[in-house]
């Protein structure tokens, strides 16, 4: 059955190619463009910091688990909390990442994306406020 439908598949396929694929890579590289812009900058200023030993001299991150440890909170809880934080920060205008696919995606300027999401951004940061202060949300399944 699948044999037989290859030479309609190849057709299809022949016809995307020859009329779509312009259009389609034309509407694709500002998207992809904006998106590795944003992935180069965020790796080079990650060689710096590696190459600057700046984790290993502020070292933040085994820092946390001990003030979650001082402040009785549970390193699940902990984790997700940390999670939920960095959802709403991708949607933080102005250098939420999430803003700049959007605006490339639907081609929008980032002010209007910016009045677009403020409710679903009020909405989430209640969210994240009731996951923190409200653990039995995370951890009543431990």
């Amino acid at each position: 059955m699948f044999f037989a439908l290859l030479p309609v598949m190849e057709v299809t396929a022949r016809k995307i190619f020859h009329k779509g694929l312009s259009s389609i890579i034309k509407k694709c590289i500002p998207i992809i463009g904006g998106v590795l812009s944003i992935i180069a900058i965020a790796k080079a200023l990650s060689y710096y910091m590696a190459d600057a030993q700046i984790p290993m001299k502020l070292a933040i991150v085994p820092l946390i688990i001990p003030l979650g440890h001082v402040f009785q909170i549970h390193p699940v809880h902990l984790g997700i909390i940390f999670l939920a934080n960095m959802e709403l920060g991708y949607l933080t205008p102005p250098v939420g990442l999430n803003l700049f696919l959007a605006s490339y995606r639907f081609e929008e300027p980032m002010q209007k994306i910016y009045r677009s999401i403020l409710l679903f951004f009020f909405i989430q940061l209640v969210s994240v406020l009731t996951i923190t202060y409200l653990p039995l949300l995370s951890t009543w399944h431990l």
